[in-house]
């Protein structure tokens, strides 16, 4: 199916969890295999990935208690906070959400290559990174 905004799907679910280290050993015990550390200082997080099938879990826990994912932990249980989606063309994707967001969107680099991010309160509750892996 091809999307207007290039999506070629999701590589990525990032998940907001009290304590990386305890989630980390479940998934482990259950076979899953831990990957990369990462950090999302937008987000004052850290925490690592998890192999899942073709893509992956990012489990994220807060590294600063007056940080996003602080305030969100407190006001939500953990779970899903984020997506990373692929995207063939990230200038097409960009140009695409800022025309529909009204908003000017920086690219940095994400998690997976080079990115963009969509805040919650314009993806109905939670960020997306699209980005476009880097050759």
């Amino acid at each position: 199916m091809d999307h207007s905004n290039t999506a070629v799907g999701i590589h990525a679910v990032w998940f907001a969890v009290h304590d990386a280290e305890a989630q980390l050993r479940t998934l482990r015990d259950a076979g899953f295999e831990v990957g990369e550390s990462r950090e999302a200082k937008f987000l004052n997080a850290h925490g690592r990935e998890v192999k899942a099938g073709q893509g992956m879990l990012v489990l994220l826990e807060s590294s600063d208690q007056n940080g996003l994912l602080s305030k969100y932990l407190s006001d939500h249980d953990e779970g899903i906070i984020g997506l990373s989606i692929e995207v063939a063309d990230l200038a097409k994707a960009r140009q695409l959400a800022e025309s529909g967001t009204e908003r000017k969107l920086e690219t940095y680099k994400g998690f997976f290559g080079a990115s963009f991010l969509l805040r919650p309160e314009v993806t109905h509750g939670v960020w997306m990174e699209m980005f476009q892996v880097e050759h």
